[in-house]
């Protein structure tokens, strides 16, 4: 097993053992405010860069370029872990490690701009991603159907997102930038389908890591300055590093080795077989 499906395996080990201890040390508490719990997730976020940058020269030199024009698969390798530093600056502000007083009932409100960032850098790699013909020269961005589709529904089902976070009685600063956030999460999602879609089924592991992403976002923006069970937010917390870990491997979808991903679950189903 190479050193990226290793680092994977020990990160994703890590995330799991630590949010279990802290479950049995939070002893039914609604919440877990200790600075060590929380520069935890700070550390798993660094070591989530490392394994992107790993990932991305990974990639470069495995890549064949006849799936897409070879300087494609170069800015979609540098893009995806430029994403994963601008998310791990929001979860370092999110983790409240340092002292925000200009921030008013929530340190999810400074770390919205980073993660927004690494959300629009996320659709412009599966812009990148979707073209209508992979085997072109020069290929389209995507089809006109999928583009239409996508530019209707998007403002309706990020508009419905937003009014389902029940910010309405917050300050209007909360209310634009909630929104913007809900734009930007709920495109990341349509537009991870595409590279679902033409880039199946390995394609598809992606869209469902920004599945997860997009649930992880929403309770984030719901439960922004309101008590929550903090099993609920370790959850949370789960599947917005998981999202994190399998959309690290987007510049790998078009290897015709086996897939990374593919390889991490055989190697987990072979550790339960074992025991």
């Amino acid at each position: 097993m190479s050193k990226t499906r290793k680092l994977t395996l020990w990160l994703f080990s890590a995330m799991v053992t630590g949010e279990l201890v802290a479950a049995l040390l939070s002893l039914g508490d609604k919440r877990l405010n200790s600075p060590v719990y929380r520069g935890y997730h700070v550390l798993l976020m660094a070591g989530a860069v490392v394994l992107a940058f790993m990932i991305k020269s990974e990639a470069v030199r495995k890549i064949p370029s006849q799936f897409l024009r070879e300087q494609i698969w170069k800015r979609v390798s540098l893009l995806i872990p430029v994403a994963m530093f601008f998310s791990f600056v929001g979860t370092f502000f999110n983790a409240a490690l340092i002292d925000l007083r200009y921030v008013k009932g929530s340190y999810f409100l400074s770390a919205l701009p980073f993660y927004s960032i690494a959300h629009i850098l996320f659709v412009v790699v599966f812009f990148q991603l979707s073209p209508v013909d992979v085997t072109m020269k020069y290929p389209k961005l995507i089809s006109r159907g999928r583009l239409w589709v996508t530019m209707l529904v998007w403002p309706v089902l990020s508009f419905w997102m937003w009014r389902k976070l029940g910010i309405s009685h917050k300050p209007d600063i909360w209310r634009y930038m909630f929104f913007a956030f809900s734009l930007v999460s709920m495109l990341t999602v349509m537009t991870s389908c595409w590279v679902g879609y033409i880039w199946k089924p390995h394609g598809f592991l992606i869209t469902l890591g920004c599945f997860f992403l997009l649930i992880s976002d929403y309770h984030a923006g719901r439960y922004s300055g309101r008590s929550t069970s903090q099993y609920i937010k370790q959850l949370m917390w789960g599947l917005f590093y998981v999202s994190q870990l399998i959309i690290m491997y987007t510049p790998t979808v078009g290897a015709k080795s086996p897939q990374p991903v593919s390889e991490i679950l055989n190697s987990l189903k072979g550790l339960v077989a074992k025991r």
